[in-house]
């Protein structure tokens, strides 16, 4: 009788079952999630988060496959979309086939909300299935709301690695930088804040004086380069800089 961890046996079961998983993820995430097939130009699982959904249900985005951008964003959002996408599979394709799905792309975007206003979103794409060739054939995205103030603001990282690299659109090119490390003090005071403590609470319950609370903060906020504590949670949230 062959084990589950037998090769042949793995492989069909990764491939027959991975949309489970992830439909598990999408029950036990506030963000919307969807996979996309590239190479067939459609979408293998879209969440029934309304955030992706533009008014409609997860079963009618399916059924439009990629028309759906077409049909229900504006010129230049799909212009926008179009470069991004440009921008960041030019990246991934000098990337080492073996190495590809150690790599997350982050963007933000505008889309249509139910009452027809536009909104930016945070979109993070990593790899699934990649060809032998090294093309992307299917990619898991999430979206969540952005904590920026305009489309693009592309991000690659990589798994385990301290650096980012980030698009500059001015200059046409790459820059890598390091991660944002926080420090043990700024941790605490981001968990008991996220848990709806406000300055005195936290400075009562790590022993701290409501002043020194307040100086982690401010250095917190420059660090992120943030203007409140709310910026600072959904940050911090969207680039895991907390565990």
């Amino acid at each position: 009788m062959k084990s589950f961890t037998d090769p042949p046996v793995f492989e069909k079961f990764t491939q027959t079952n991975y949309l489970e998983v992830i439909k598990v993820m999408a029950r036990t995430s506030t963000d919307s999630f969807y996979v996309v097939d590239y190479q067939k130009r459609r979408f293998d699982y879209v969440s029934d988060n309304p955030m992706f959904l533009y008014g409609f249900n997860a079963q009618e985005v399916m059924g439009l496959e990629f028309d759906f951008f077409f049909k229900y964003l504006s010129q230049s959002d799909v212009e926008s979309m179009q470069r991004l996408n440009a921008i960041m599979f030019e990246y991934f394709h000098k990337i080492p086939k073996q190495n590809k799905k150690q790599y997350t792309i982050s963007a933000d975007l505008y889309i249509k909300c139910n009452q027809g206003n536009r909104i930016l979103i945070h979109l993070k794409l990593t790899p699934l299935i990649i060809s032998e060739s090294g093309d992307i054939c299917k990619a898991v995205c999430a979206i969540s709301p952005s904590n920026e103030n305009n489309s693009g603001n592309i991000k690659i990282y990589k798994d385990g690695d301290n650096l980012v690299s980030v698009f500059d659109f001015r200059r046409n090119e790459w820059m890598n930088h390091e991660k944002i490390e926080l420090t043990f003090r700024e941790r605490e005071i981001l968990l008991y804040s996220i848990r709806g403590f406000s300055i005195k609470e936290i400075a009562d319950t790590i022993f701290l004086s409501v002043e020194t609370v307040k100086y982690h903060r401010k250095k917190l906020f420059e660090k992120l380069e943030v203007k409140n504590i709310a910026e600072a949670i959904a940050l911090t949230n969207i680039n895991k800089l907390i565990c």
